[in-house]
């Protein structure tokens, strides 16, 4: 069973140097005995597995996600007896999931990450959204459906300042201005 986390006292101190040199014993155990699994892993589950802890006779590995938890989860048995040969005691092996903490480039198909993309609403969407704000229970709900359908109606009424679609054919005929 994973520690439930309970709130703590701030530290002031030499209490503080305590608790941190604490964690920082724990966190080089962990990456001592995760150092350890990984090369009992086969090659394609081996960069997936991420983090590795020992909780009385139970081995717990964290895969990246859960389709390589269930690839993990086919290696238990000889991960386990293979660090039984090497003196430790372990019973059981679970596979937990638990994402990475880096987040998933901003720009994909070109988008500037430095610039949030900005969705346009269609007349047909914002007025679906009033319209599913007036039959919502919750004030607070509703509140955001009206303002994304405001912004909708704030898209409509500015110019728009987007760059020209360099693909369509241009409309002007020659000898006439624009």
């Amino acid at each position: 069973m994973l520690k439930k986390l309970r709130p703590t006292k701030t530290l002031a101190g030499p209490e503080r140097a305590t608790a941190l040199a604490v964690l920082l014993r724990e966190l080089d155990e962990r990456d001592k005995l995760l150092r350890t699994v990984k090369p009992l892993l086969p090659d394609h589950v081996r960069s997936h597995c991420s983090q590795a802890q020992i909780d009385g006779d139970c081995l717990r590995l964290f895969a990246d996600s859960p389709v390589w938890a269930a690839k993990l989860r086919l290696c238990t048995q000889e991960i386990l007896r293979a660090l039984r040969k090497r003196g430790l005691a372990l019973k059981q092996c679970q596979i937990r999931v638990c994402p990475p903490l880096v987040a998933a480039p901003a720009s994909r198909h070109g988008i500037d990450s430095d610039h949030p993309q900005h969705t346009h609403l269609s007349a047909a969407a914002a007025s679906h959204l009033k319209q599913a704000a007036l039959g919502v229970q919750d004030p607070c709900i509703a509140a955001c459906f009206e303002r994304i359908a405001r912004h909708h109606q704030s898209d409509a009424k500015a110019p728009d300042t987007r760059q020209p679609d360099v693909r369509k054919p241009n409309t002007v005929k020659p000898g006439t201005t624009s």
